[in-house]
């Protein structure tokens, strides 16, 4: 680990309530992997060794969602579909910040880190949990891919297994699959998604008309080689989403979206 990385990481850590017991044990017990954190309310579970340092620690601790919940409106308690779900650091962060929550819907492609979001959704959050170990795809289809304990970066286009990673059969859905079976007719409050660049994938298929029903829309791009926003955002302004103003700190690959049908 670099010392860029040390630093951010403690400066993380000093974010939470119990950050001295932290860091003693960081400091004392390297070797250690699991960690409870407790921030505003909320208390979840972290394998450092899973990569969840990068999931529901740094969700909580970084303007990278929180920067947008002042824009965002709500009548009474919100349906949430959090898609690339890592620990459940997205819903966390909601209930941390005082957000009435009806219902989350989690979907998360490593089963090891599935393990950790539900039990994490599970034991903070008073009312309908749905998690999912399933991947979003453009198409519903069985999927192979190599993951290992776990990580923010774990992609459907994961390949053979390398070292210290296991090949794993992964159902694939698409998004109107999971609104039909768990929000019916319902409104989507909030849509927050984080594939991996598979959201390349899913917005060239139309499989993804249940969005029509979602008010708010948190995107994560993974721009590369052909892939820039550029191949999604017309999708998007074709089922009503209109990209909101980014904040002068914000990230350039995270983007807000609100839903012109709901104004």
């Amino acid at each position: 680990m670099s010392l860029k990385n040390k630093i951010r990481g403690l400066k993380e850590i000093w974010q939470f309530e119990n950050r001295l017991p932290l860091i003693l044990t960081r400091t004392l017990f390297p070797r250690e992997r699991l960690y409870v954190y407790r921030y505003k309310g909320v208390e979840f579970l972290t394998d450092v060794a899973g990569g969840d340092a990068n999931g529901a620690r740094q969700v909580l601790t970084s303007p990278m969602y929180l920067r947008f919940l002042p824009q965002m409106t709500f009548d009474g308690p919100i349906n949430v579909l959090d898609i690339g779900a890592n620990n459940g650091g997205f819903p966390l962060l909601l209930a941390a910040h005082g957000v009435r929550i009806k219902k989350v819907v989690a979907v998360e492609l490593n089963p090891n880190t599935f393990l950790r979001l539900r039990f994490n959704l599970e034991r903070n959050l008073d009312c309908e949990v749905v998690t999912l170990n399933a991947a979003i795809c453009g198409e519903a289809r069985s999927l192979n891919v190599s993951l290992g304990e776990g990580s923010s970066g774990d992609s459907i286009y994961n390949g053979s297994s390398a070292s210290g990673r296991k090949a794993f059969e992964i159902e694939g859905v698409t998004v109107d699959d999971v609104c039909d079976r768990h929000f019916e007719r319902e409104t989507i409050d909030i849509c927050k998604i984080d594939i991996e660049g598979a959201e390349f994938e899913v917005f060239s298929h139309p499989l993804h008309e249940c969005l029509r029903r979602c008010r708010y829309l948190i995107m994560e791009i993974h721009e590369g080689e052909g892939r820039s926003p550029d191949k999604i955002l017309p999708a998007l302004a074709r089922i009503g989403f209109v990209p909101r103003l980014q904040p002068p700190d914000a990230d350039p690959a995270v983007f807000f979206f609100a839903n012109s049908n709901f104004e």
